[in-house]
């Protein structure tokens, strides 16, 4: 494994994420190969080199991330990445299970709360997928973009629209007051209330 800070291994890794980022997952991808060629034994290294082979359909990228798991199977991003292969897959039970202990790794880290909501709702367990969105804006009820994935995914599903997704409209539009997608987004909870008057209001003010 490849655990110092700064070695080639890594910091050709934190390249091909960026170039990942961007888009630009052809390069990303030979960027990853280096990685790997550098230190053999990088799990991550391999996970995402899985996960740009996918990307760019050079293969499916199974065969990186099995070989990433058996390096290191506890590495979260190795359990992240597999667990996004797994779902693409619709394998929603091995992805679930994945990232429930990733979850139970990392418990102050929202985001695999949110991961786990979007496989959920992917597999069509609603109500289980409104629980975890829930949990992620417990942990850390000052995040804007998991308030707004809250919101969004009430209106979405029709899902206690007026006891959860307004609320955390409101709660997010106090936290980013002049940011448009607030208001349009209570603009669309308004009318599916069924009040006009309101949503016409909050489409101004978006715009």
């Amino acid at each position: 494994r490849c655990e110092d800070a700064g070695t080639p291994a890594q910091a050709l890794l934190e390249r091909g994420r960026g170039l990942a980022a961007a888009g630009e997952w052809q390069l990303a991808m030979e960027i990853f190969e280096k990685a790997v060629e550098a230190d053999p034994a990088y799990a991550e290294g391999w996970a995402y080199l899985g996960e740009a082979r996918q990307q760019t359909r050079a293969s499916g990228g199974g065969e990186e991330l099995e070989k990433a798991a058996a390096l290191d199977e506890e590495s979260l991003a190795v359990k992240g990445l597999r667990a996004l292969y797994f779902r693409r897959a619709g394998k929603f039970e091995e992805a679930v299970s994945l990232i429930a202990e990733a979850a139970e790794q990392a418990p102050q880290e929202p985001s695999w709360q949110v991961e786990w909501a979007n496989t959920l709702a992917e597999s069509g367990d609603l109500a289980g997928a409104l629980e975890h969105y829930n949990l992620a804006n417990q942990i850390d009820p000052r995040n804007g973009d998991n308030l707004y994935l809250l919101a969004r995914f009430c209106l979405a599903y029709h899902m206690e629209i007026r006891e959860t997704g307004l609320p955390a409209a409101r709660a997010g539009a106090s936290l980013e007051p002049v940011n448009p997608r607030w208001p349009d987004l209570l603009g669309s909870i308004f009318m599916a209330l069924g009040d006009p008057d309101l949503a016409e209001r909050s489409f101004r003010q978006a715009l």
